[in-house]
């Protein structure tokens, strides 16, 4: 199934080339980008924003509920579970943070809660850092998996992420 999938997508890739009429400069700027983001490790990150959001659209046909959102290249199984009411595990900041709080309710189809519900939550610190990808965070900071209580409700405290640039 790989290999039909790959020959598909390097025969679209080949579609665009004759539909553009790409000429051999724009082709040479196009496969320096490409070199580019695998030397900047930017891969991951690609792939999730601009592809993953598709393959998301595929497994949405086959359920019924709210549309499901991707991983991210940052996502870690097993992360630390949490109460329904919690602070994300996260370092002590030296400079000034800005708080900021989840909170929602996981419901079935019929709207009733969903004790024990799972939510997961990861996001980057203030200066756009990961951890378990930054040698200088802690292995779980601001990561956890938050059990919803018996009406399928979460608040969660952390803090504002870094924006994506």
């Amino acid at each position: 199934r790989l290999a039909a999938i790959a020959k598909d997508a390097l025969g679209a890739l080949n579609d665009v080339i004759l539909k553009h009429g790409v000429t051999y400069p724009e082709y040479r700027v196009f496969k320096q980008w490409l070199i580019d983001v695998g030397e900047g490790g930017e891969w991951p990150l690609f792939l999730d924003v601009f592809i993953e959001h598709s393959v998301e659209e595929v497994l949405a046909r086959s359920r019924k509920g709210t549309k499901g959102s991707i991983e991210g290249p940052y996502y870690i199984e097993n992360s630390p579970e949490l109460p329904s009411k919690c602070t994300l595990p996260m370092r002590e900041e030296d400079e000034k943070i800005t708080p900021l709080v989840f909170s929602g309710q996981v419901t079935d189809l019929d709207g009733n809660g969903l004790a024990g519900a799972k939510v997961e939550l990861w996001h980057a610190d203030n200066d756009g850092y990961y951890s378990q990808f930054a040698p200088h965070l802690p292995e779980w900071n601001l990561r956890g998996t938050i059990i919803a209580d018996e009406e399928g409700r979460y608040e969660i405290t952390t803090i504002q992420p870094a924006p994506y640039q």
